[in-house]
């Protein structure tokens, strides 16, 4: 069965894709501020705790602390064996093994950066809060491809489908 996982401030929601029915709430309660999450191919589930300066796994009912001491860690994405972090206030985009815990620095000037998305080239599209997405090409450069903040309109998350892709895209 194909299952949505959520955030909520403190808890992890599971629910039934199908049956729109909540299967599993579990409680983080060292948790401050639980924003975005992610999976990795063993359904390990990442959960980024902005307020909290860490990053939380879930995996086989456990609770762990996987990264601390992370400035303001916001959007997630594993992809490739890595876990990719936009963090909000240093406002960069960082890419963390999870097994050795090295960390790469892959691109910087990304104002409230929350959304990710990996592309297979080895870039990023990223959203911030306050109405910017950026595209971060495979050598760190940031190019702004959005600005709504005239319009009030804010870019908190994003993805791409790609059966809906312009074929200059392809």
């Amino acid at each position: 069965r194909c299952h949505l996982y959520t955030t909520d401030i403190d808890r992890i929601h599971r629910i039934d894709l199908a049956t729109g029915a909540l299967l599993e709430t579990v409680a983080l309660p060292a948790a401050k501020a639980l924003n975005d999450i992610t999976v990795d191919p063993q359904g390990r589930l990442y959960c980024s705790d902005t307020a909290g300066d860490r990053i939380f796994t879930y995996f086989e009912g456990e609770i762990r602390t996987a990264l601390d001491s992370i400035q303001t860690p916001n959007g997630l994405y594993f992809f490739k064996s890595q876990l990719y972090l936009a963090q909000w206030t240093p406002q960069r985009l960082q890419a963390r093994n999870p097994q050795t815990r090295e960390i790469k620095e892959l691109a910087t000037g990304l104002p409230q950066a929350d959304g990710l998305e990996a592309m297979a080239d080895g870039s990023f599209w990223v959203s911030s809060w306050g109405g910017l997405v950026h595209w971060v090409a495979p050598d760190g450069k940031v190019h702004q491809l959005l600005d709504t903040r005239a319009e009030g309109i804010q870019a908190a998350d994003l993805t791409r489908i790609p059966s809906r892709q312009s074929h200059d895209e392809a």
